[in-house]
Parts: C-alpha cells; sequence; structure tokens
C-alpha cells in the first residue's frame, strides 16, 4: 500500500512540474504577447462607461475585446462596439507587422505551437490559441471578425 502511494504521488509532482514548465513557456510567448498587448493610444470608448462592471477596462486588447463580447452576450449594441475596436486592433497590429489568425478547438495550442514554428512560411502569421474545445457563439464571431480583418489587410 505505502509503495502505491510513493508511486501516485511521484506520478502527481511529474504531473505538476511538467505543468509548471509548459505554462512558464506559454506565458513568454509570441502568441500570448499579441493576444494580451494593450494599444494604450486608442480612445477610451465612452459608451461603455456607463456599465459599472466594464468601467475599468480599457478595451486596448484583443483579449479584452474578446471578455467584454461574451460578458455581453446579449447585447448588440456593446458587442457592435467591441468588434470594432478588435479591428482597430488587428489594424494597428498589422501597422507593425504582426497578422494575428485566432482558432480553437481540442488541440488548438498545438496546432498554433506548431503553425507557429516557422512563421516565414505563412506571411508572418501567428496563431493564436483562444483556449477553449468548445466555443460560445459570441466567440466563434469574435474569432471570426478578426481573422478576417486580418485577411483584408494582408490581401490589400
Amino acid at each position: 500500500m505505502k509503495t502505491i502511494v510513493l508511486i501516485f504521488l511521484f506520478f502527481c509532482g511529474n504531473q505538476i512540474v511538467a505543468q509548471t514548465e509548459i505554462e512558464q513557456e506559454s506565458e513568454n510567448s509570441i502568441q500570448q504577447e499579441l493576444y494580451t498587448k494593450c494599444f494604450e493610444n486608442l480612445k477610451p470608448v465612452a459608451e461603455l462607461h456607463q456599465y459599472v462592471s466594464v468601467k475599468k477596462i480599457k478595451l486596448c486588447s484583443l483579449i479584452e475585446c474578446r471578455w467584454v463580447a461574451e460578458y455581453f452576450k446579449d447585447d448588440k449594441r456593446v458587442q457592435s462596439i467591441v468588434f470594432n475596436r478588435a479591428t482597430e486592433i488587428v489594424a494597428l497590429l498589422h501597422r507593425e507587422q504582426h497578422h494575428v489568425y485566432l482558432i480553437n478547438g481540442l488541440d488548438s495550442y498545438d496546432r498554433a505551437q506548431k503553425e507557429n514554428m516557422n512563421m516565414g512560411d505563412n506571411n508572418g502569421m501567428v496563431y493564436i490559441s483562444v483556449g477553449d474545445c468548445l466555443s460560445s457563439d459570441i466567440l466563434s464571431r469574435f474569432m471570426e471578425i478578426v481573422n478576417e480583418e486580418t485577411q483584408r489587410l494582408l490581401n490589400k
């Protein structure tokens, strides 16, 4: 019995160490950097200041746009504002020669890692896993808007 407990603890310890290494690696990735990059020079969105729950959110990064869009999943007006801001951010990233493509689903993290290994093969496209195996309609729409804007800017 003691041996079984020791073996179990050994495997748990290995899993924790492996997960920590993966988290540390992903924290410093180009995907995270671009997904969370805050463009401080964007004007505040006045229409959102009436909502206490998001009043302090600057809406200056793609991840913030995603959060707010999902939070206001039933408010088409707010979603429109957020989606417009997301396209602004994609344009700013494009000006910096960063092209983002959002993906999700099973193994999307591994797919993004694989696609990003040689960014010279795909117009410098950075694939970003948004980390959800199942996505809401809002997340799917958000991804579609971001990806379409990226493609539009690349085809200019």
